[in-house]
């Protein structure tokens, strides 16, 4: 299990961007490189002159969007407290934003098994690919003479440089993002849990849940397989666990899912936890 807060974790300004734009990225938890599951969890800072061309990836991400807008063409526009799945396969975009925005971001290897590239990955790919070509507003032109695609879309050509072979896109189990309001749905009671009420959203292998609890009460999680991140929204409450212990920090645990009980978090800030394999 791995726990951080994130008003304590750095700031990478110089991170590789393979996009148009100022992006400063704030990493809270990544997974295993090489790994079919390999994951990144963290903060996207981004610039209004932020600019990317219509594309798609081959792995899953979703995003939960903090601050500003976050528009994408003719799939809508992401507002504060909304949040979007993005599934591997499906086109999106162009992205851009009038201003600055502040976004939560977790990209993860999707149901193909495609995985997903470490940033470690993408920086070297990036120096090395700068030798021989140029990335131009979310495209890749190579220099005159060099082998290979004169165009390609930028993330593609960094990943198909970093794996030396050519990206085969998975087909799209959505045809589209998928953007929420979760003020727009409807709190549940969850069976078995009284004073705990949760909000579903993107029924898949993916899904992802908004629990609130009122009063002195134990949320449970039913054990699942692989891992389970959480943002830590306001509020005060402790673990089962830890009331025991009488020690923090305070987590409970059931199977294979954790779950992160903290203080409400300075702006900005938040706690996440990893099962230990």
């Amino acid at each position: 299990m791995k726990i951080v807060q994130g008003d304590q974790m750095p700031i990478d300004e110089e991170a590789s961007n393979v996009r148009a734009g100022k992006l400063k990225k704030q990493v809270f938890l990544a997974g295993n490189e090489g790994t079919p599951g390999n994951f990144r969890f963290g903060l996207f800072y981004q610039t209004g002159d932020f600019y990317s061309p219509r594309h798609r990836h081959n792995f899953d991400q979703f995003r939960f969007q903090i601050e500003g807008d976050a528009g994408f063409d003719r799939n809508g526009t992401m507002l504060p407290d909304s949040i979007g799945y993005f599934p591997e396969g499906a086109y999106y975009g162009p992205q851009s934003s009038t201003g600055s925005n502040v976004v939560a971001v977790v990209q993860f290897g999707g149901p193909s098994g495609s995985g997903y590239l470490s940033q470690r990955q993408v920086n070297a790919a990036y120096e090395e690919m700068k030798k021989f070509g140029v990335f131009d507003k979310g495209v890749y032109r190579r220099n005159e003479g060099v082998t290979g695609q004169k165009n390609m879309d930028s993330f593609q050509a960094t990943w198909e440089y970093a794996n030396q072979r050519p990206m085969v896109y998975p087909k799209p189990q959505y045809a589209d993002p998928i953007l929420m309001t979760p003020a727009h749905f409807r709190w549940m009671p969850l069976p078995g849990a009284s004073g705990v009420e949760v909000k579903t959203s993107v029924p898949s292998p993916t899904a992802r849940s908004v629990v609130r609890v009122t009063g002195s009460r134990l949320a449970p999680v039913s054990p699942a397989e692989g891992a389970d991140s959480s943002w830590c929204c306001p509020g005060k409450a402790r673990s089962r666990a830890s009331r025991r212990a009488g020690t923090p920090p305070p987590i409970s645990r059931t199977g294979n899912r954790q779950r992160s009980r903290l203080k409400k978090p300075p702006k900005s800030s938040c706690w996440a936890c990893l099962p230990s394999r």
